[in-house]
């Protein structure tokens, strides 16, 4: 009874000093009534002016977001409504006002609130002004004045929205783009050979009398000439600088740019020891990047210093006095003899560096839910495939062959988005599944006759995607054998785990095959825990330097081995620290940019050499990469059209499992589909 005479006085006071009769007769009525009425839709928004808004969205034009995105309008209220519809007049005061400003890793904003304020920060897309998606971040704080921060991407334009009582204010923001360093140049570091300091040197060759090869010393590069004439290596051997110890050194840099008229071409840098073994000759340690001749511009190339491996002898790391180039000629993708004629072309590099990378770890983000994207994307995947059998070919839309990765990733695109194209996909997949449960990892298709291609290739990171999709099929249309597939496929994977050990070489293989006998034993089908043991133990057992090795016999720097599919896994087991430290030092070495230098983006495998839609916007973005808002913002902006996604701005091989092409990429249009999306495909059907 006590408690009831002070709300009843505290009520009266209010209602003297603070509200219109109106104000208090509603509330008291409300606080009296035991049984709450229903509330209500909210009034409508009012602009900055007070005035009601009479839509659900709230658009911009682009002149007032280019506005925002350089601070003219930033921070500035763009609607407010009151939270509470029965108690217009109250909420209306409690809403609270505040200077919000964007800086370089998020949202800051100062207020003065009698109560305590809770803030929501949202993207500023369809999703928020629709329903409300979950909130970039959101966090309550404490009545006064204060100046308050949440973290949030670069380059985005947001929604914060504050609230107080049961008023709220609405606020446009944006947040500035991020830095982005020039790709053609290495970060500081040591210099540990300057080709200005090249005193003298020589070529050697695996075939004599045959070296056809001449350099140019400049104080900032070496310029080498070659043509191949019956030889399939040429080697430059540079003068010898004072002895070193390279030991500290994470990583090494050297800037580098190619152009050739022949074949295949790798390059290789070796390090040189100091020590001379008598049964070897010289110490010499190499790494080597192929089919990356046709490099026009300079791009900085990195290599893991665990990268090298050794030539002769035992390098000693910290007794190194010289570095070499290889230049290794190969024809129709293997190693042979060079045509006897025509095969030539030029190379040139800048200094080498040591690098001691240890960049912070950072979270992973999200994108902006883009529905209009998806549902193109959706549209475009769904229509591309074959009357007969729903496939479409590898990774560009038009083609021959017939692979199962893209295919798999299609048929999960399909399912999730509910089209009704799923379901003759699945079926395919159901009937070109191999008696033991496995795939062929390409097709060929004529007349409606789909057969194994290339002996019927088995490779079970791409049977991973189609055992996703058939999960996926048989959540949209279950009761068509697509579970029973899935289960075949997970009695195959797991024969091949019997003695332990890994599915396949890469670490990027083993980890899809992970994922998706999670997704199967989270959705009701037997996997033995044995097996999924067996594959944590030898996936994080190359666990190196703050990132996974790509496989058990090479350690080249990969995308979506460092970041990617490396973050889906440490996501996967609940990994913070791995999964922060990985994002991180992914941020650092695999940012780049178009060779025109117009688009800022991530590309993949050594280099890196360009912007890679598949797994440097897509996939990277799926699993909270770095800046992956901003990249995706400008990818959609300019290299997706109509559904479409072009591999990249920029044809160019890039390493012989990394292909850049600008043709529409069913693989790159699915993982865009998946970031946008926001679930960080496939872990939201694994427990």
């Amino acid at each position: 009874m006590r408690l009831g005479v002070i709300s009843l006085v505290t009520l009266a006071i209010f209602s003297l000093c603070c509200a219109s009769p109106e104000d208090t007769a509603s509330l008291v009525a409300a606080l009296q009534n035991e049984a709450q009425p229903e509330l209500e839709r909210p009034d409508p928004y009012r602009d900055a002016q007070g005035v009601a808004i009479d839509s659900a969205r709230i658009e911009a034009t682009e002149d007032e977001l280019a506005e925002v995105r350089h601070g003219d309008l930033a921070g500035k209220a763009v609607a407010e409504r009151p939270s509470d519809p029965r108690y217009p007049g109250i909420c209306a005061r409690t809403a609270p006002h505040a200077s919000v400003w964007g800086d370089s890793d998020g949202i800051s904003f100062s207020y003065r609130s009698s109560r305590r304020v809770a803030a929501e920060l949202y993207f500023d897309d369809a999703a928020f002004w629709e329903d409300r998606a979950a909130p970039v971040a959101a966090q309550t704080f404490d009545s006064g004045l204060h100046t308050q921060h949440l973290a949030a991407p670069s380059g985005a334009t947001f929604i914060l929205v504050l609230r107080a009582g049961c008023g709220e204010r609405l606020y446009r923001v944006a947040t500035p783009a991020p830095s982005w360093r020039d790709p053609s140049v290495c970060p500081d570091g040591v210099v540990i050979a300057d080709p200005g300091n090249i005193q003298n040197y020589s070529f050697t060759s695996d075939v004599q009398n045959v070296i056809d090869a001449s350099a140019t010393i400049a104080p900032d590069s070496l310029e080498i000439d070659y043509t191949f004439n019956g030889a399939e290596v040429v080697h430059f051997r540079g003068s010898d600088f004072a002895e070193q110890d390279l030991s500290q050194f994470t990583h090494f840099c050297i800037p580098y740019r190619g152009l050739a008229n022949g074949p295949d071409v790798a390059i290789g840098l070796i390090l040189r020891g100091a020590d001379v073994d008598p049964a070897f000759g010289e110490a010499l340690a190499w790494v080597r990047v192929e089919e990356v001749t046709d490099l026009p511009v300079t791009r900085a190339w990195t290599v893991d210093a665990s990268e090298f491996v050794s030539l002769s002898g035992n390098l000693d790391i910290h007794r190194v006095r010289g570095f070499d180039i290889s230049i290794s000629c190969r024809t129709n993708g293997s190693w042979s003899v060079c045509p006897a004629s025509g095969v030539s072309g030029n190379v040139r590099f800048g200094s080498l560096r040591g690098l001691e990378l240890d960049p912070a770890p950072r979270a992973p983000e999200r994108v902006a839910h883009r529905p209009h994207h998806m549902a193109s994307i959706a549209d475009q995947l769904a229509s591309s495939g074959s009357s007969c059998t729903g496939l479409v070919s590898g990774g560009s839309i038009q083609g021959s062959l017939r692979y199962l990765y893209p295919n798999g990733l299609r048929l999960s695109v399909l399912s999730r988005a509910g089209r009704a194209e799923a379901l003759q996909l699945a079926q395919t997949l159901t009937q070109i599944q191999q008696s033991d449960g496995s795939f062929c990892a390409e097709y060929y298709e004529s007349q409606c006759w789909v057969s194994p291609a290339n002996q019927c290739r088995k490779i079970p990171g791409a049977m991973a995607y189609a055992g996703l999709g058939l999960l996926e099929a048989e959540a949209s249309h279950p009761g068509n054998g697509f579970r029973e597939a899935a289960e075949d496929l997970v009695a195959y994977l797991e024969g091949l785990l019997v003695n332990g050990g890994s599915l396949e070489n890469s670490t990027e293989g083993n980890i899809s095959a992970y994922l998706f006998l999670s997704a199967a034993s989270s959705l009701g089908i037997l996997v033995q825990e044995a097996t999924l043991q067996s594959l944590r133990t030898l996936i994080e057992s190359r666990y190196v330097n703050g990132r996974l090795m790509t496989s058990a016999t090479g350690n080249t720097l990969a995308l979506d081995v460092t970041a990617g599919l490396a973050a889906a896994y440490w996501m996967e087991r609940h990994d913070p620290t791995r999964l922060e430290r990985s994002l991180g030092l992914a941020r650092e070495l695999f940012a780049t940019r178009s060779f025109d230098g117009s688009l800022e983006g991530f590309g993949d495998v050594t280099g890196p050499w360009t912007v890679n839609a598949e797994w440097g916007v897509g996939m990277y973005a799926t699993y909270g990469g770095v800046d992956g808002e901003f990249v995706m913002r400008r990818y959609l902006e300019t290299h997706v059209s109509g559904g479409n996604v072009m591999g990249s701005p920029d044809d160019f091989a890039a390493d012989f499992i990394s292909v850049n092409h600008r043709l529409p990429s069913v693989a790159a249009a699915a993982w865009v589909y998946f970031a946008l999306e926001g679930q960080r495909y496939p872990l939201d059907r694994i427990d």
